[in-house]
């Protein structure tokens, strides 16, 4: 008799305890969802809405935000891109021209003109943050290509261009200059009105260091003599004499 009255002493004590220990653990799954703004679940019906651990649950709720957003970001809009810079368009072109050797403008458009986004961007430009991605796309075409050349090959002026080259090859950098032989490609007669626009020079061979610098083989000598050149390639990413050199079979 003794060990039964113990045993439901025991009881009384534990019991209220176990359901206050739920009570707080239905108040604490509400409180999230409020947090995450969702203030339709109240104490009495967190426990039942939520069938994964707390953690897991307010992550999916964020993530399912984050989805939301990113859908109404990527919504279509009506009004096309435009660029908003010459800067900014010289980058998207030079992207477009670098991802590809076959990549070439049409004929048909008007270098006075800005280029119609959608023909050198990778992605639909017609969407609520373009700006962004467009921006983002001419930073990654400068971090890939940071010393670019356009040059003749044959007209024009092949010398000068044999020369800017040399003086590039000379760093050994890595990456590779990027080199657009202009005379050589399909689209000529608009790249290089399109290039004066863009850059304000119609010289040729034209070397751009980071998409910023614009030099000319005189200018190219310039900075070369005066140790300049080396610190701009480094500043634009290129690596001085990081290129790999390939040795030969021992036989």
């Amino acid at each position: 008799m003794a060990t039964l009255l113990l045993y439901g002493r025991l009881v009384n004590l534990v019991a209220p305890t176990q359901s206050k220990s739920r009570h707080v653990k239905q108040r604490s799954w509400a409180q999230g969802f409020e947090l995450y703004g969702d203030t339709s679940v109240t104490p009495s019906t967190a426990h039942s809405q939520a069938t994964r651990p707390y953690s897991q649950t307010v992550l999916h709720k964020i993530h399912k935000q984050r989805r939301i957003a990113t859908a109404l970001s990527r919504t279509p809009v009506e009004q096309a891109y435009k660029f908003t810079t010459p800067a900014q368009e010289l980058g998207a072109l030079v992207g477009f021209l670098a991802a590809f050797t076959s990549n070439s403008l049409p004929i048909t458009i008007d270098p006075s003109k800005s280029v119609d986004p959608d023909l050198v961007l990778e992605f639909n430009s017609r969407i609520a943050n373009a700006e962004d991605d467009v921006r983002a796309a001419v930073e990654a075409t400068w971090a890939l290509n940071p010393v670019v050349i356009f040059a003749d090959l044959k007209s024009g002026s092949p010398a000068a261009s044999r020369e800017m080259k040399h003086i590039v090859d000379s760093f050994k950098l890595f990456p590779n200059p990027t080199v657009f032989d202009v005379d050589q490609r399909p689209d000529e007669d608009v790249l290089r009105p399109l290039l004066e626009r863009l850059t304000g020079t119609d010289v040729v061979p034209l070397a751009i260091i980071g998409g910023e610098t614009f030099a000319s083989l005189k200018e190219l000598r310039r900075l070369q003599d005066s140790g300049s050149l080396e610190e701009l390639i480094t500043a634009a990413g290129a690596k001085v004499n990081g290129r790999k050199v390939k040795r030969g079979r021992k036989h």
